[in-house]
């Protein structure tokens, strides 16, 4: 037995599920270790107290502890952290004292049946796994990508169903691909390296105004914490333990705010700064095949793809790719080439996944979804591939790059000859 399981995949139950799905029989049980526990140091209170105490008094104070209880008790059920290894499905709730673990052996699992939102009339969907005699229900938030959980279940052996999904027909990329026409008269690739003087998409200047606007919060928090630190060494002997252990766990839990900003907006407005002067340097290029934002573009990077599932993609070039219909071809302005790709000279076009790090809403972990495009240059065929550098407000879910990614496949391919 291994000492450690490496995690397939992990998320955070929504809010409150284990509450918000109790029948009256589920709240009974629930709420009976409380009752227990409060009216029977109710009764040992009356019983045993000297004469004159009040009995409503004694009996208020055991019940008040049940109640404790039963808060604890509830609180390491409020949102659960759930996660799939090699050996079982575990929930696991902690509040202080308080803790709640459940765990379904992958050994004894029956089936597992994934029941989406819509079919539970929910705003999550649900995991139920049955095991013999028994079964086990989860939550799953929105954020969760439920093909991919199905996925990562069928690929463990674990016998799972989740409606509209198929093991052999799951991935992304099998839904979104393209293939050129047979027998399609091919006018080649021009490709043309971008003059030094006008490598300059991304200036220094830029990238450090970027920087600043995405962290910040990281600097008012340094200098918050040097303010305390000056403050608490000048007047050490006048504080109390109590004030300054406080203070340091509230300077501690504030960090989370910086962090909270990048996710939610700093790195939006970083990536917007850096596209909007991207789009300026572009406009003043003499040579440039894209001289209007008007129309639809998009900002994409080229990324490498022996890279892709490495901690940091490599990226090669980022730049401005449209498609024009009237002139049947698709162009790309970048900060070291541009290329005019002729409709028929377009091979294939697909849509990859790669897993980085655990699935799901691993704090390290992320799905990273690539539009690969082929394309034939006059020395041969040619691979790139592809992400949106643009970004929106909010985290980053597994959910909404498969959605950049799908957008961006659909753009390409919508004016290109039918194909497969």
């Amino acid at each position: 037995m291994k000492l450690f399981n490496k995690k397939r995949f992990v998320w955070s139950e929504p809010w409150f599920f284990c509450q918000r799905v109790r029948g009256g029989a589920g709240w009974a049980r629930a709420v009976l270790p409380g009752v227990l526990i409060g009216g029977g140091v109710a009764v040992l209170l009356v019983v045993a107290a000297p004469g004159g105490q009040p009995w409503w008094l004694l009996a208020g104070a055991g019940l008040a502890l049940g109640l404790v209880v039963q808060f604890g008790l509830e609180a390491a059920q409020a949102r659960r952290e759930v996660s799939i290894d090699d050996d079982a499905i575990e929930a696991f709730g902690n509040a202080g004292q308080f803790t709640s673990h459940t765990r379904l052996p992958l050994a004894r699992v029956t089936a597992v049946r994934i029941r989406r939102a819509e079919e539970v009339g929910r705003s999550f969907a649900l995991l139920v796994v049955e095991l013999p005699g028994s079964f086990g229900v989860i939550g799953v938030p929105p954020s969760v990508r439920l093909d991919r959980l199905a996925r990562t279940l069928h690929e463990m052996n674990v016998p799972v169903t989740l409606a509209g999904w198929e093991p052999v027909a799951d991935a992304a990329g099998e839904a979104n691909t393209y293939t050129r026409p047979a027998g399609t008269a091919v006018t080649p690739t021009r490709v043309e390296e971008i003059p030094e003087p006008d490598r300059n998409l991304t200036q220094p200047a830029d990238m450090i105004v970027a920087l600043l606007m995405s962290v910040w919060p990281v600097f008012i928090w340094l200098g918050v914490v040097a303010w305390a630190g000056v403050y608490a060494y000048q007047n050490w002997a006048e504080l109390s333990i109590w004030v300054i252990g406080i203070g340091a766990v509230g300077l501690f839990g504030a960090l989370t705010i910086p962090f909270g900003y990048f996710s939610v907006i700093g790195d939006y407005l970083s990536a917007r700064h850096l596209i909007r002067a991207a789009k300026t340097r572009v406009q003043q290029r003499g040579e440039s095949l894209i001289r209007s934002f008007d129309e639809k573009v998009v900002s994409v990077e080229l990324v490498r793809r022996d890279t892709w599932g490495s901690a940091a993609p490599k990226v090669t070039d980022f730049g401005f790719l449209a498609v024009e219909p009237d002139r049947r071809r698709v162009v790309f302005e970048g900060n070291r080439e541009r290329w005019v790709v002729p409709f028929s000279a377009v091979t294939h076009c697909r849509i990859e996944e790669v897993q980085y790090s655990t699935a799901g809403e691993s704090v390290t972990g992320e799905l990273r979804c690539f539009v690969v495009l082929g394309f034939e240059q006059e020395s041969g065929p040619v691979e790139v591939g592809l992400r949106v550098a643009d970004k929106e407000p909010g985290k980053n879910t597994d959910t909404r790059r498969l959605s950049k990614a799908v957008d961006l496949f659909d753009y390409l391919t919508a004016a290109l000859p039918a194909g497969k």
